[in-house]
Parts: structure tokens; sequence; C-alpha cells
């Protein structure tokens, strides 16, 4: 994702990294903050993981089909016109585990911004 943000630097992105306790080992205070480090990039420490449950809860709602665990390890790229109501409008693309689906992120997040 980093790599991402770096080719693109000049992109008018908003990014929301949300961290949480999922695997042993994970923490706050283990967690780097080096990971992205992007000034566009808003980390946000979720101590109960509260959004994994959020989004699996609303899979098919949310066009995530049906989820049999909390979300976790994903991206969701929503476009400019996306507004936060009771549920976001349509993801634009969604992929998990993020490193699988690095070059699928990348396709839409050009969509989104213009980029041929």
């Amino acid at each position: 994702m980093q790599a991402i943000l770096d080719e693109y630097s000049e992109a008018e992105l908003e990014v929301l990294a949300v961290w949480f306790n999922v695997i042993a080992g994970d923490s706050r205070a283990g967690w780097s903050s080096t990971v992205l480090r992007d000034e566009r990039v808003t980390h946000l420490w979720d101590e109960a993981g509260l959004i994994g449950d959020w989004f699996a809860e609303r899979g098919p709602q949310l066009g995530l089909g049906e989820l049999d665990s909390p979300l976790w390890d994903a991206y969701l790229l929503y476009g400019p016109q996306a507004k936060w109501g009771e549920l976001p409008v349509a993801v634009a693309s969604w992929g998990s585990p993020v490193i699988y689906w690095e070059d699928r992120l990348r396709e839409a997040l050009l969509v989104q911004i213009g980029v041929e």
C-alpha cells in the first residue's frame, strides 16, 4: 500500500487505516507508524476490533458478500463521491488480504483518480 501512495504522491486521497488486534503479536505498542507513513493517511486504533465485526455483519449490504469472520487485513476503496450515512455508498473495489490484491487496488485507484 505504501508503494501505491508513493507512486501517486500527488493524487488527492484520504486514507483511513484502522488497526486492531487479530493475531498473536498484534498490539498497539507493537504497531509501527512507519507502515503507512504518508500524510494522507489517518491512523486509528480499534482496541475492541469493532470495525471488523461491523463490516462482517453488513457484508452483503456493502457489496462485500457474506463474510464468515471479522473483516481485517483488507482494503476498501470508495470513489470521490462517496458519502457515509448509516451505510457507505457502494464500494468501488475491495480485497483481503491486502498484499494479494495490490494490483487490483492500484487499477481501481487509477480509475477513481482519473489516470489511464
